[in-house]
C-alpha cells in the first residue's frame, strides 16, 4: 500500500483510521460497562485482516491507552463460515465447535 511505501498522506489517513477504530472499540467497551474488567476486543473482517502495519499499530496503541483491560484478538474465520454456523444453529443442529475452534481460534494480537 502507499502508506507502507512511505507516502505521508496515505500513512496519515491509514493511521487516522486505525486510531478511530480503536476509539470506537474503546467507546463500545465503556458503554457496555467493561472498562473495569478483563474483556476481549475482537477484530474481524477484511480491514483488520489486510495486514496494514500502520493501521494495526494505530489501532493497538489507541486501544492500549483507552481500554487497557481489553485483550485484542483477531478472528480469522471467513464471514461465510459464520453465516453457515448461524444456519446450522437455526436448524437445531449442533455445529462441530471443537473442529472449528481448532482451525479458527482467535489469536491474541501483539
Amino acid at each position: 500500500s502507499l502508506a507502507s511505501e512511505g507516502d505521508s498522506v496515505a500513512h496519515s489517513i491509514v493511521t487516522g483510521a486505525g486510531r478511530q477504530l480503536g476509539r470506537t472499540a474503546a467507546a463500545v467497551a465503556s458503554r457496555l460497562g467493561l472498562s473495569e474488567t478483563q474483556f476481549s476486543i475482537v477484530r474481524a473482517g477484511s480491514l483488520h485482516l489486510a495486514g496494514s502495519s500502520a493501521l494495526d499499530a494505530a489501532f493497538l496503541e489507541t486501544v492500549a491507552v483507552l481500554a487497557p483491560t481489553g485483550q485484542v484478538v483477531t478472528v480469522r474465520m471467513p464471514p461465510a463460515a459464520g453465516a453457515a454456523l448461524l444456519a446450522v444453529e437455526r436448524h437445531g443442529l449442533v455445529p462441530p465447535f471443537d473442529a472449528l475452534a481448532e482451525r479458527f481460534a482467535p489469536k491474541p494480537d501483539a
